[in-house]
């Protein structure tokens, strides 16, 4: 490149106001890249892409995942922006050719996407093809996919964009999408209904590692609370647990033996619109695990439904465990001539790590109530319907017996646990019943009094 160099030239002219600019230099320049011409033998872009797109096929389930496709290996030293239109365009023919039909289902999340213009064209070779994941991208509105739906795709999904956040409900957006997508059945993940509303979900859980954690507090703390040992839940509460109850159930036939059983609910409300005193407001907050015992001993005999539990685990994390639970209960009745009430509840419980590294292996973790929320009302009709169709006694519970393959898992367990021959721990399950908390017990105990030999140690 040039570039021109001014000069100022002299004049004989002592009256000329400017003197006169003259250009007789030039400065010649050059640019040096340190890239090199590209040579066959060093790497081959589509090549890498082909493999790319081969790993991450899986042929059982006909997906093709390329979420986040940059950090699949094999392309560290190659740059795949598939938020290029072009650059998915051809990777995406790539990958239509070299999966025809086979390929049912595509995922693009996490490519930072902001169109999908001319990819219909490209993916109608994937003449099988029904679902796309476009989650968490840049697409900022419904126009920029609405290519897609020449298609015929039965699922989309699309949240994690910022076009989500025009829409202020559900319904408004299950409408706009299947404007564009008539004959879409599933969106983000969930059922849609004919009429284009989302099936409500029965349990939720926000991570799948608190699954264990909640299939085990859930059933443990409601069966305590319906049993005639209350007390045992304290070692559940915090010493600075909060619990405060809210009742709100309208009684249709108010006698004086109805009216004597909710009262126990409603000395311990804290529900301000019911309250005559507001200085109650405050005395209605129960403060530490005393208290709330105290409040639960209160509390008429009942008997939960488990089954028509709705469970949301709406956090889960190192510090903070959060759930909410909806269902039914019956007051019993405290006489033969007495009828059952049944009742509608929730109950939201936040649970944080008190003690770690516990138990043999060092890995338990000790878990307490800090606040707790009891809310209860009137069930719906079609909690009424389905209160106590179905439950199991606790008899039942007791009785079932370990399968086979449940056997042998515990014994894989057992032995793992106390590196004991097989023998051995198959004789403590068995004689703790196949239970694996008091077959442990057993064995503590066994090595507290030196029985257990040498040689029953692998």
């Amino acid at each position: 490149m040039e570039i021109n160099v001014p000069r100022l030239a002299s004049t004989s002219d002592k009256h000329a106001a400017l003197s006169e600019i003259q250009i007789d230099k030039i400065v010649k320049y050059y640019i040096l890249m340190n890239i090199r011409p590209y040579k066959r033998g060093q790497i081959e872009p589509m090549e890498c892409i082909d493999k790319a797109l081969t790993r991450r096929y899986n042929g059982i389930n006909s997906l093709l995942n390329l979420d986040n496709f940059q950090s699949v290996e094999g392309l560290e030293n190659i740059v795949i922006n598939l938020s290029s239109p072009k650059i998915l365009t051809r990777v995406l023919m790539q990958a239509s050719r070299k999966l025809l039909c086979s390929c049912v289902e595509l995922r693009l999340a996490h490519n930072k996407i902001t169109n999908v213009s001319n990819v219909s064209k490209v993916l109608n070779i994937m003449s099988n093809l029904n679902a796309i994941d476009l989650g968490n991208n840049w697409i900022l509105d419904l126009e920029d996919v609405k290519e897609l739906s020449a298609l015929g795709l039965k699922s989309l999904r699309l949240d994690g964009n910022p076009l989500c956040s025009q829409y202020s409900y559900a319904g408004e957006y299950i409408k706009a999408v299947r404007r564009h997508f008539p004959e879409l059945t599933k969106l983000d993940n969930i059922e849609i209904k004919n009429k284009g509303i989302i099936n409500v979900q029965k349990n939720f859980l926000c991570d799948v590692r608190g699954y264990d954690f909640v299939n085990e507090f859930v059933p443990r703390f409601f069966k305590c609370f319906d049993s005639h040992d209350r007390q045992s839940l304290k070692e559940l509460y915090h010493q600075s647990a909060i619990f405060t109850l809210s009742f709100n159930y309208i009684v249709a036939q108010m006698t004086s033996q109805n009216f004597k059983r909710i009262s126990k609910y409603r000395e311990n409300s804290r529900n301000i619109l019911k309250l005559s005193d507001l200085s109650r407001a405050h005395t209605s907050i129960h403060l530490g695990a005393d208290q709330i015992m105290q409040v639960f001993f209160q509390l008429p005999s009942m008997r939960h439904d488990m089954l028509t539990f709705s469970t949301d685990t709406m956090m889960y994390n190192e510090n903070m465990i959060v759930i909410t639970i909806n269902g039914v209960f019956y007051d019993q009745a405290p006489s033969i001539v007495d009828n059952d009430i049944l009742m509608s509840f929730t109950r939201t419980f936040v649970l944080i790590p008190v003690e770690t590294k516990l138990g043999i292996l060092t890995r338990a973790i000790k878990y307490q109530i800090v606040n707790e929320q009891l809310s209860i009302y009137n069930p719906t009709a079609q909690q009424i319907k389905n209160a106590f169709k179905y439950f199991k006694t606790e008899c039942q519970d007791d009785c079932d017996e370990a399968t086979i393959s449940d056997k042998e898992a515990l014994i894989i367990m057992f032995q793992e646990v106390t590196n004991l021959k097989s023998v051995w721990c198959t004789r403590f399950l068995d004689d703790a019943k196949w239970n694996f908390k008091k077959s442990l017990l057993l064995f503590l105990d066994f090595c507290n009094k030196k029985k257990i030999p040498d040689t029953a140690f692998n």
